[in-house]
């Protein structure tokens, strides 16, 4: 390409020679600073441009076009291996999520594999110590009764006294720690009213929480199912209450590990955050749902219903109307780590 300004050529073919080169000394590199070599070299090359014949100036054109069209020829096979390398990646990333979504459904097979190994070994465990096999190979007396469930550390141990051997024979189930006031007895019988159903879930599980182990929280279990069979399809609601507080990530990864016995909660709770104006889609964000038992679930509603002294004798529901929506956050994040849901 020409990189001389024409006007400068044309200055020079005006007034120069074109016989120029016979007035430049021979080696006049050795009589020229190194660092005026350079300048003198671009100088001269423009007087040879200024002084090119036809027959140079053709073949020069030439030459340039023959190096545009190598340079033109090396950026196409350029991009063109930058695209091919592009397409390399992308089918590897392709790949990669197909192992990635093949890993999670081995791992979820697994997960379900081994949850169904576990049931079937709680099965059998429940089998063996519900037809007394645990009593011979320890060496009791089948016919000897137990503390009842309910009775702090001595529950579940071997016993004649005549109060626990009154209580056997009548069939009354323990007395729980209470619900909301008072001493409060899980019903044999299914109750009618929703209100008991509730009442007498969450009593088993306050029972079952203070209960030391998990063999003797199990045992405990069977003798509350012997006493309110009808507690059975509720316990998977009774066992998730017994859960320990997780951290806020752990709780929003359960959202989609359908577990039985618990339900999706919404930090900022749906229907007053949707009647305030607040986007549907900010509601059901990830960051804003979490995994928590059924009952826990049920409890954080009531409270958000309930009239309460720290809101001014209102409900928490009532005293975040036209919040924003980080005291709204601030409020259910507080209530979860409340009721033993969230790690503090």
């Amino acid at each position: 390409m020409d990189d001389f300004d024409p006007a400068e050529l044309e200055r020079i073919r005006r007034f120069g020679r074109a016989d120029w080169r016979r007035f430049v000394r021979p080696g006049w590199e050795r009589f020229v600073r190194p660092a005026g070599r350079e300048a003198q070299r671009k100088e001269f090359a423009k007087w040879e441009r200024a002084f090119e014949t036809p027959m140079a100036r053709r073949l020069r054109k030439e030459q340039e076009e023959r190096e545009q069209i190598e340079r033109e020829r090396l950026e196409a096979e350029h991009r063109a291996e930058i695209d091919r390398e592009a397409l390399a990646i992308k089918a590897e990333l392709a790949s990669l999520r197909v192992e990635l979504v093949w890993a999670e459904l081995r791992w979820k097979a697994e997960c379900a594999e081994r949850k169904r190994r576990a049931d079937l070994r709680w099965e059998r465990f429940m089998a063996a110590f519900l037809r007394g096999d645990f009593r011979h190979k320890a060496g009791f007396d089948p016919s000897q009764l137990r503390v009842p469930a309910g009775n702090s550390v001595q529950s579940g141990r071997w016993t004649a006294d005549p109060q626990f051997t009154r209580l056997a024979a009548s069939g009354k189930l323990p007395p729980t720690l209470g619900h909301n006031s008072g001493n409060f007895d899980i019903p044999p019988d299914r109750p009618e009213d929703p209100r008991e159903r509730t009442g007498a879930i969450r009593a088993a599980a306050r029972f079952l929480a203070k209960i030391p182990g998990p063999i003797g929280r199990a045992a405990a279990l069977v003798a509350i199912l012997e006493g309110a069979s009808w507690l059975r399809e509720h316990q998977a609601e009774i066992e998730t209450q017994l859960d320990p507080p997780k951290t806020l990530q752990e709780l929003q990864d359960a959202v989609h590990v359908d577990r039985p016995g618990t339900q999706i909660h919404h930090i900022v709770e749906q229907g007053p955050a949707e009647r305030e104006g607040f986007a549907r889609s900010k509601i059901d964000a990830p960051d804003n749902l979490v995994r928590i038992s059924k009952q826990k679930h049920q409890e954080i509603s009531e409270w958000f219903s309930t009239k309460n002294v720290r809101y001014g004798l209102g409900t928490p529901r009532d005293w975040l109307r036209g919040k924003s929506w980080e005291d709204r956050r601030a409020v259910g994040i507080e209530k979860l780590i409340d009721v033993g849901v969230l790690k503090p």
